[in-house]
């Protein structure tokens, strides 16, 4: 972070210095947009339940890499057994 210094005269005529931070600013996500710890939780858990599937092998086309979002976000739908494989 990068640090002023302010330099101002006093009524004796000293120079009197004062080191200050630049304000920052900081930009919040509401509230629906920011990840819970159970979202996260859930993706992760995706993600493994998709890999030990094989969705995430070989994402050459756009629709292996549709089969595997689908199988990240739909991954309950994978341990009852449903192929989630978009075909032609």
């Amino acid at each position: 972070m990068r640090r002023f210094v302010l330099e101002r005269r006093t009524d004796s005529g000293e120079v009197a210095q004062s080191e200050f931070r630049r304000p920052v600013m900081r930009v919040r996500l509401p509230d629906m947009f920011r990840p819970s710890l159970l979202g996260v939780v859930y993706l992760v858990v995706g993600i493994a339940v998709a890999a030990s599937h094989h969705y995430l092998k070989n994402l050459d086309t756009l629709r292996l890499i549709g089969s595997a979002v689908l199988a990240v976000v739909l991954w309950p739908l994978l341990l009852l057994g449903i192929d989630l494989h978009i075909t032609k």
